[in-house]
């Protein structure tokens, strides 16, 4: 094949299944052999990628399944029993993105086919479906594929039962073709010191219904194996949820009812490419998951088919087991436990093992898959099949949400912005002016100041606007240290420990993600503390679950009614390790992170803080205003990373007394990144560490989470140098109201500014307001000083710029080396006694007035004649 083609492939994928993390690699190979690229779409890309060293995109993500397949050839539904209504499978679902359950694939199939991609649905199992509806749907999908092949004649009965009339290659399940990696006996031994003198007995059950009592029955079998015989558990589904698929539920619970002075093993998170030499070392299996069975029947094993349901018993039909080594649902525990002696007795054990002639036939006839797929991508590299065809596109996302055609332009334009810049450009030139100032916006407005962006918009659309003095343009709160920005992976060495910490609150549905993500770290902590603030879901029962399975320390702390920045300081003040990385449960990770966060600050004691980059799991064009575009951003020096992943040293952490606990809502690792900063010599920002964070899919969400940023940063007064072009506006009479109606997190900002006071009061304990009016600027020296004497004698401080204003060229950025949370600076045209008396009138807080420097001239003190009356006492 000259040309490269590119696969899209769709399955089970990403959720740590063995059985279909070896069909995906399968599939690769061979598409490999054929000079082909797979891209997968996957429960989990990070987890994906990392395993098979393939792109991936979220099987959630419409946006990115457009566009993966816009790019491709050829789409795959590789393997797998995934059309049955066991699991959820509602047609009704259909046209609402993304469904639930098996309907998921079936739009994501039907997307493909729609789009005019040519489509191969390959080695699946088919039923039970008993939903007609559901039956019509997956005969329409089959029928309208270009090819088909089953693993087995019952799911080939099905399709034509079904009404399927097309040709259906019926082979074994493409695993029988799988050739694994030679095995390391010692290795085992090793990691499971107690099998040294043990003849091993591989266990591969799954959670299943109790029907006919077979978890009772084979309990009592498996407690009458001899005692020289160890049980090595091996969960084909590993995961932390409480959702019934997970195995790790179902063999805790065979382990305390068969734990009688023997020998267990649990392989917590089995990798999907070392099982098959695992099994090699074991003396004998007993398989339910169809894909335990297929591997054991490759290795030789005198093996016990567990058969739970009807593909199972295709398999063990195909490789010519014998009755007695074939065990249903409702055998008697009599039965198992004959069949368990079998394999127990050296001399009998030899009956149960595999006809490996038969089982060689298999592997060949496996191969057909193969050549299906071979075919497909023969004819896919003939046929031209355009990368994007605009009218398909548009049905593809009216088939999500039924917009009317003129939104479905817009939107899908946004959705596929950060892929197709330059094809975006020329569409966008024929939308609405206003369109086009939106993507300006995300590309030169959020990356920069605003009164930057502004300015340079423009300049783009010819505009002369007149912009408010702003004094912040001459001062910064941010110490001027020595920020680095990496791309690079770091090798994790051995013995390096540190501590992370993460605050939950009713996290059932992202915990058990993010444990996985955890353990999968190619450098684990040695102790993880949790913080729950008071779930009321099933959170705690998850993580009590998973605390037996997970490679370092646990710690769960129950605090009932705090702040996240409460959550975090608990946990920093628990941590035993100087390093620590703060992360956020609602975040997915791949397995290099913690290295890639951890190591740099191993390596070099200068160093403070390292963090990295995060990207939004939804792309939508709202996404854009709260996730920087990482291409073009380059304000890296006033960069304050989140703290959704961040590592820090705790004696220094510790030294600044941690996160603000007075803050509200939010704002807490903006007001500590610039505090610690004030005690840092050198950052890290490693752009190859990065985060996907579950940010919020509906417009609406957006706009409450960004007045939420905003009203933490009007609260806490840490970075009111971003916000003063605005405020400048409001303190000349324009209404939050009206502000509101073009940006939340203005508004916000504008209203928790307005709380601000309370909070000074009640919580940071401030004594009275210095006003101080001076004509030189806050970072000269003696106003620096006089600022931070008045805040060292616990005054919040007002200062009122009255000298004449410097032009960029003249005047250079200076850092005040003051707690910037309690200062506020303005311009003598911008301050608003009215606005002074709204916030700090009601207290009766002691107010000192100070003017510095040349008089302020009579327009102004005309304008503040009544301030300084009731003042008068104070003015110094």
């Amino acid at each position: 094949m000259n040309k490269t083609v590119r696969i899209a492939a769709l399955g089970y994928y990403g959720a740590g299944n063995i059985g279909d993390e070896l069909l995906l690699s399968l599939f690769i190979k061979w598409a490999g052999e054929q000079n082909a690229a797979v891209t997968a779409i996957s429960f989990d890309p990070f987890h994906t990628r990392y395993y098979h060293g393939i792109d991936a995109v979220y099987c959630t993500d419409l946006g990115g399944i457009i566009s993966v397949m816009g790019e491709s050839n050829l789409f795959i539904l590789g393997g797998g029993g995934i059309f049955q209504d066991k699991d959820p499978f509602n047609p009704c679902e259909l046209n609402n993105f993304p469904a639930t359950g098996v309907t998921l694939y079936a739009q994501i199939v039907r997307l493909a086919e729609e789009l005019g991609l040519p489509t191969a649905l390959i080695a699946q199992g088919i039923g039970p479906i008993l939903n007609p509806e559901a039956g019509a749907l997956t005969a329409k999908l089959f029928e309208q594929s270009d090819a088909v092949s089953v693993r087995d004649d019952y799911s080939r009965r099905f399709l034509e039962n079904l009404g399927v009339r097309k040709d259906i290659i019926t082979a074994p399940d493409p695993v029988f073709a799988y050739e694994p990696a030679e095995s390391d006996a010692k290795k085992l031994t090793e990691k499971f010191p107690e099998f040294r003198d043990k003849k091993v007995l591989a266990m591969m059950i799954r959670n299943w219904p109790d029907e006919g009592g077979w978890q009772e029955s084979l309990a009592q079998a498996l407690k009458n194996m001899p005692l020289d015989w160890a049980f090595l558990w091996i969960p084909f589904q590993p995961s932390f949820t409480l959702h019934p698929n997970t195995d790790l539920h179902i063999i805790q619970k065979f382990i305390a009812e068969t734990d009688s002075g023997r020998v267990h093993a649990v392989w917590k998170h089995p990798d999907f490419r070392k099982v098959a030499g695992v099994l090699r070392r074991c003396d004998g299996a007993v398989a339910m998951r169809l894909h335990g069975l297929i591997l054991g029947l490759l290795e030789g094993l005198p093996l016990i088919s567990f058969e739970y349901e009807k593909k199972v018993s295709e398999a063990a039909s195909l490789a010519n087991l014998i009755p007695e080594q074939r065990i249903s649902l409702n055998n008697s525990w009599q039965k198992i436990d004959a069949a368990l002696k079998i394999i127990a007795d050296s001399t009998t054990a030899p009956r149960f093992l595999p006809d490996f002639k038969r089982v060689r036939a298999l592997t060949g006839e496996a191969m057909r898959h193969k050549e299906l797929l071979f075919r497909m991508l023969d004819e896919a590299a003939t046929t031209r099949f355009p990368a994007c065809k605009h009218s398909t596109l548009f049905k593809a996302v009216r088939f999500k949400n039924k917009l009317q055609h003129a939104k479905n332009f817009a939107k899908l334009a946004f959705l596929k912005i950060a892929s197709m810049q330059n094809a975006i450009k020329s569409i966008l030139k024929k939308l609405h002016f206003r369109a086009l100032k939106i993507y300006y916006y995300f590309r030169v407005f959020h990356n920069m100041s605003h009164i930057e962006g502004f300015r340079v918009l423009c300049r783009v659309f010819g505009k002369k606007k007149r912009f408010p003095l702003n004094l912040y343009d001459f001062v910064s709160p941010l110490k001027p240290i020595v920020v680095d920005v990496i791309n690079q992976n770091f090798s994790p060495l051995k013995n390096v420990r540190f501590s992370c910490v993460v605050p939950i609150k009713n996290e059932e549905q992202s915990i058990g993600i993010f444990l996985r993500s955890l353990c999968l770290q190619n450098l684990l902590p040695f102790e993880l503390i949790i913080v729950d603030g008071g779930s009321s879901d099933k959170t705690r029962e998850i993580i009590t679950a998973a605390i037996p399975s997970t490679p370092f320390k646990i710690e769960l702390i129950s605090a009932e009614n705090i702040n996240i920045a409460q959550g975090r300081n608990i946990g920093l003040h628990k941590t035993r390790e100087d390093i620590v990385v703060f992360l956020d449960a609602g975040c997915e990770f791949d397995a290099s992170l913690l290295s890639n966060i951890v190591m740099p600050m191993v390596m070099d004691n200068e160093i403070d803080l390292v963090s990295g980059i995060f990207y939004p799991r939804h792309t939508t064009w709202f996404s854009f205003f709260t996730v920087p575009d990482w291409k073009y951003f380059k304000d890296w020096q006033s960069y304050l990373p989140s703290s959704k992943f961040i590592c820090v040293r705790r004696e220094k952490a510790t030294k600044i007394g941690g996160y603000p606990e007075y803050l509200t809502l939010t704002g807490e690792d903006t007001c500590f990144d610039v505090m610690y900063r004030r005690i840092s010599k050198k950052w890290i920002i490693n752009k190859a560490a990065y985060i996907t964070w579950d940010n919020r899919q509906t417009e609406e969400e957006e706009k409450n989470l960004l007045y939420r940023y905003g009203f933490g940063a009007g609260e806490s007064g840490a970075v009111d140098y971003h916000y003063y072009p605005y405020l400048s506006k409001y303190l000349q009479g324009q209404s939050i109201d009206k502000i509101k109606k073009w940006s939340s997190n203005i508004a916000g900002y504008l209203q928790g500014r307005l709380e601000r006071p309370k909070i000074e009061v009640a919580k940071r304990f401030i004594e009275g307001v210095a006003v101080i009016f001076y004509d030189a600027l806050p970072c000269d020296p003696r106003a620096a000083a006089l600022i931070k004497k008045r805040i060292e004698e616990k005054y919040k401080v007002i200062f009122v710029f009255t000298g004449k204003y410097p032009s960029s060229a003249a005047a250079q950025k200076d850092f005040i080396d003051a707690d910037c949370s309690i200062l506020e600076c303005y311009n003598l045209a911008d301050f608003s006694p009215n606005d002074f008396e709204e916030r700090y009138g009601k207290y009766n807080l002691p107010v000192k007035v100070e003017i510095h420097g040349m008089p302020i001239n009579p327009q102004a003190k005309s304008r503040l004649a009544a301030f300084f009356s009731r003042y008068q006492a104070s003015l110094s």
